[in-house]
């Protein structure tokens, strides 16, 4: 009997009659290949067949054993974070992209920081306004500087580290390092940066942990215990999710597997846009799933689209292209009335509910699981990210000749008027012979050339104010009005390490719109560098639209 599926833990429930017997027999497939078993003994041609590819998926295995390697490790955690809150500091910063700063961006949003702990921002935008906005909230002398890369050399985290490190060293000299630690993979070159300048301290992750599968190591849990969150306890939310994927071997009483046999059969139905519905306090765990569904499975010519923050509408009917996810904690409150027109009108869906929201560490857990899974069907590498690289190239020659920034617009059809000059790729050569009197116009041609099976993604690089995310949301309800086509709004540069590589490497289905402001005149200069932050986010705009 599975004790685990009876339990106030988290199992998904499935509503998706039209793939019952797909997804069954997927199931059967990972029984006669015993491929429970070969997950937890690590065996790399569970992925690949190919013995090339067979060492990188070894060294990215480490995650499978997180939770009880770092039940061991809360000790060395919880006895600093007691070090930094004697020495009076109120504010922790975190420096990262994607996998080093997504987990606390669902921390800084799911959990209430507890009394006498530290306050947590996360700064994961090279935008000069993001910068300055956070620099506002905190006072530099009793705040706490987590510079976090994996590889110790990600260009956005070591702009800010430097920016930062000079702001502090102006009034703190010598002991500036007492204000910064650093989580990353040893030998790294930040590691050595924080040996040379003193960093208060340096986290080791363990390197067989690969950046988006790193939540529950130290990149996770450090930024949550200055919260005053109570990691243990996360920790074995998270191992009871372990034993529950390890120990059933049907795939049916196991949650890990049977989510990720949905998932990959909808992969290969076709049936590709997984839409998320979470409940209040849980929105902020769109962000990190985002990031390990398109970067894990967009790759080779295939993918999953993760659809986040998309508004509802019941008027008109979805296509046969969506998988619904609802992620609901127990205490928020409820959107019966959407899902059960979902379940009316008979489209696929997976419910999930936690009880409390140390509950997080089995919901991570169970969605590495899944997608691990999901990778053995579709016969990918999901631990891989050929194409992210791409944009960071084109980004750094233009950062070394900056006349090819000022040169961009010659190579491009370009249409200008008093809002905006728009600027557009070999698919919509027609506009280039069409006038247009206003941005309504040019977006119901788009909008008119996008097929039911495709997607929109909106790309702004800039600072993603309230009030300018309620404009772009708007635009994404525009391109639904007619047909609920799926609709995406991601943060540039932040999504260059997350959805990235799903739009260069995944299924070729997407339109994207990139987004740029003007700055005017206002510059932040970047200590060591001959380019300021302004300089840099427009590059990094510019290298995406290339890539793309």
């Amino acid at each position: 009997m599975n004790q685990y599926k009876n339990s106030q833990l988290i199992f998904p429930k499935i509503t998706a009659s039209s793939l019952k017997e797909s997804y069954q027999q997927t199931c059967r497939h990972f029984k006669q290949i015993h491929a429970i078993q070969r997950l937890y003994n690590k065996e790399p041609d569970l992925w690949k067949i190919e013995e090339q590819f067979h060492l990188n998926i070894i060294e990215r295995l480490g995650w499978l054993n997180s939770p009880s390697y770092f039940l061991n490790q809360t000790d060395e955690i919880l006895h600093f974070t007691e070090e930094i809150l004697k020495a009076d500091f109120k504010y922790v910063v975190l420096l990262g992209m994607g996998g080093s700063s997504l987990s606390s961006e669902v921390a800084k949003e799911a959990f209430t920081p507890k009394e006498k702990y530290l306050k947590l921002f996360v700064l994961d935008s090279t935008s000069p306004e993001a910068i300055l906005n956070i620099e506002a909230q905190i006072e530099l002398e009793k705040t706490l500087f987590i510079v976090a890369s994996k590889s110790g050399g990600t260009m956005e985290t070591m702009q800010l580290y430097k920016y930062f490190f000079n702001k502090v060293q102006s009034f703190k000299a010598e002991k500036t390092g007492e204000n910064f630690i650093a989580i990353t993979d040893a030998e790294s070159h930040l590691e050595q940066i924080a040996k040379e300048k003193s960093f208060r301290k340096v986290f080791i992750n363990p390197v067989n942990i690969g950046g988006r599968f790193s939540v529950l190591s130290f990149f996770g849990l450090v930024p949550m215990a200055f919260m005053g969150i109570d990691i243990a306890g996360l920790l074995k939310s998270a191992q009871a999710m372990v034993e529950a994927c390890k120990n059933n071997l049907e795939c049916s009483e196991n949650p890990g597997f049977l989510l990720g046999a949905l998932l990959a059969v909808c992969e290969n139905e076709k049936r590709n846009k997984i839409t998320f519905l979470l409940s209040d306090t849980l929105k902020s765990f769109g962000y990190w799933v985002e990031q390990l569904i398109a970067e894990s499975l967009g790759k080779e010519g295939k993918g999953l689209i993760p659809v986040i923050d998309e508004p509802y509408n019941e008027g008109i009917p979805y296509g046969n292209d969506r998988l619904f996810v609802h992620i609901q904690l127990e205490e928020d409150m409820k959107d019966e009335g959407f899902i059960q027109y979902l379940k009316n009108k008979n489209l696929p869906l997976v419910e999930l509910e936690i009880s409390s929201t140390n509950d997080l560490g089995a919901l991570f857990y169970l969605w590495e699981v899944a997608i691990a899974v999901a990778a053995i069907s579709m016969k990918i590498d999901p631990f891989d990210q050929p194409n992210v690289e791409e944009s960071k190239i084109l980004t750094k020659k233009l950062l070394a000749d900056k006349n090819e920034i000022n040169q961009f617009s010659s190579n491009q059809i370009t249409i200008e008027n008093d809002f905006a000059d728009l600027y557009f790729g070999s698919t919509f050569t027609d506009l280039h012979s069409i006038k247009h009197q206003s941005i309504d116009d040019i977006f119901r041609f788009i909008k008119t050339e996008i097929k039911s099976h495709e997607y929109i993604a909106l790309l702004p690089y800039f600072f993603l104010t309230p009030e300018r995310k309620t404009i772009l949301q708007a635009f994404r309800s525009f391109f639904q009005k007619d047909n609920l086509i799926a609709t995406t709004l991601l943060e540039g540069p932040r999504y260059l390490h997350s959805t990235g590589q799903l739009h260069k490497g995944g299924i070729d289905n997407g339109y994207f719109i990139i987004f740029t402001k003007e700055n005017g005149n206002a510059s932040l200069s970047i200590p060591e560098e001959d380019f300021d932050f302004n300089t840099l986010i427009l590059a990094q705009a510019i290298g995406d639209f290339n890539a793309l």
